[in-house]
């Protein structure tokens, strides 16, 4: 009898002992999981024909070359304003004939560089915890900038050389946009977006009559220094409208020399 009593004992406190474990609550804090960050390609388009590259004799940039005003806004755009850990940068020019292989300028990858992965702190921790965090996070990306100083060094070498160059006398923009529809596809995760230096006269293909030209979903065109030089206000008008018809893309838009800076 007592040997029974014993047994339904220990029968009771193993049942007690595991609806309490059950019931009880794991207070102790998760950090939330990282997402994957999203991978970019921007693609700089510089045009170098007669009628963009050369000195301005009117209005508010009288006196500049929109040329060499693109090339410095790409190398700030590299040392201030890339993403340093998701990005990748390719420069090409427009010129007479924009399919040779002598158009591709500059590239700079910052898409295979080490990540921050902590995620920042979340739920009842103290103010203290999360400013360590955000120096650990900034003293992370310091050391990064500091190891990517020679490939921004060595692309804005090449952009230095681009500046140098004198003007190539027609523009072939058409077959820019074309070539670029190879490195466009080869990056289908990426979100992408062109940024255009010219003033979209194409010299060597009528551009109303031209077939469409298919940039993917995913990517955004933006035209800069698209100046109304030379042209009557309708002529304008009209080359933007033939140039948003025959790009497919996400988005364009066209910006002129003032909005451009």
């Amino acid at each position: 009898m007592l040997s029974r009593l014993l047994t339904i004992g220990i029968l009771l406190t193993l049942i007690f002992i595991g609806c309490k474990s059950t019931s009880s609550t794991d207070t102790t804090p998760v950090r939330a999981t990282l997402p994957k960050a999203p991978k970019f390609l921007t693609v700089f388009l510089v045009d170098r024909s007669a009628s963009f590259h050369k000195i301005q004799k009117q209005g508010k940039f009288q006196g500049k070359n929109y040329f060499y005003i693109a090339c410095d806004q790409i190398k700030e755009y590299v040392e201030k304003q890339a993403d340093r850990e998701n990005e990748l940068i390719l420069v090409r020019i427009i010129q007479s004939s924009s399919f040779s292989d002598d158009t591709f300028i500059a590239r700079i990858d910052f898409t295979n560089q080490p990540n921050f992965n902590e995620p920042e702190p979340t739920g009842p921790y103290s103010k203290v915890e999360k400013d360590e965090w955000k120096k650990r996070k900034n003293k992370f990306l310091e050391d990064v900038k500091d190891k990517q100083s020679p490939l921004v060094k060595e692309f804005n070498t090449e952009i230095d050389k681009l500046r140098k160059m004198d003007s190539s006398g027609e523009t072939d923009l058409v077959n820019a946009f074309k070539a670029l529809i190879p490195d466009l596809k080869g990056l289908p995760d990426y979100a992408k977006r062109i940024i255009v230096y010219s003033d979209f006269k194409d010299t060597q293909t009528k551009v109303e009559s031209a077939a469409e030209i298919d940039l993917g979903n995913e990517t955004e065109v933006e035209g800069r220094f698209v100046s109304m030089n030379e042209l009557t206000p309708d002529s304008y008008d009209a080359l933007l409208k033939a140039w948003k018809k025959l790009l497919k893309c996400k988005s364009k838009k066209f910006k002129t020399p003032g909005e451009s800076i």
